[in-house]
């Protein structure tokens, strides 16, 4: 059984007045796994993917049992783009790409981003 538990990471992202304790995948190996295989991901849990570069990078959800928001967040630490996903069930899988570069993004259970109110054009704060 795969579980991911990030409440021992002090990582913090707000959204919305909402904190989320996030794990953090800033290298090619934890980018390219993310969440695939997590089985539960609690509500104030995500992933915060990091970047070298700004670029326009998409993501998939092969190997996803979760369904999940994904959050671009470009240089300014602003929403540009919030998708809702679901788990990718038989190939070929879906590309969600942003409409704009993005620097960062992060993965929470669908729907969080409704829940909360977070939009497009709002800012995200990050905290270590």
């Amino acid at each position: 059984m795969a579980l991911i538990l990030i409440s021992a990471c002090s990582n913090v992202v707000v959204l919305k007045d909402f904190e989320v304790k996030v794990k953090i995948a800033d290298s090619q190996g934890e980018r390219e796994k993310g969440l695939m295989n997590v089985e539960y991901l609690p509500e104030d849990e995500g992933m915060l993917f990091l970047f070298e570069n700004n670029d326009y990078g998409g993501f998939w959800m092969k190997d996803t049992l979760i369904p999940l928001d994904i959050i671009f967040i470009n240089e300014r630490d602003v929403v540009v783009d919030i998708i809702e996903a679901e788990p990718c069930t038989s190939e070929p899988c879906e590309i969600y790409s942003p409409s704009e570069k993005t620097l960062k993004v992060l993965e929470v259970n669908k729907g969080l981003s409704r829940k909360i109110g977070l939009k497009v054009g709002d800012k995200v704060i990050f905290s270590p």
